[in-house]
């Protein structure tokens, strides 16, 4: 039986944004807001970090491959600015990649 998860998107950043993206749908349905930055996510473009988790969705798009033709996922550039806002504001929240959303 399906649950509503407990947990509430409050903001987001977006690196791409391709056409059949279904943010828009969903923006209006759960009524989070989109910023320019991870740092303005995580903060809702404030001082102090605004966030009880952290979720780091970071392969579902046009990125570069290297000289052997992997995709150069952008996981590290990304989490640079999230550890940035942690020491910034002194305290960290649990972060999740999607990998964790896997069981295999």
């Amino acid at each position: 039986m399906y649950q509503e998860p407990r947990a509430q998107i409050v903001s987001m950043y977006t690196n791409q944004v391709p056409t059949n993206d279904i943010n828009c749908g969903l923006r209006s349905r759960y009524g989070y807001e989109i910023y320019e930055t991870v740092a303005e996510a995580l903060t809702l473009n404030g001082i102090h970090l605004a966030a009880d988790a952290v979720l780091l969705i970071g392969e579902y798009s046009d990125y570069p491959k290297k000289d052997r033709g992997q995709k150069l996922y952008l996981r590290y550039k990304f989490m640079q600015p999230i550890v940035e806002v942690f020491r910034e504001d002194g305290r960290s929240v649990p972060m999740f990649s999607d990998k964790h959303l896997s069981y295999s």
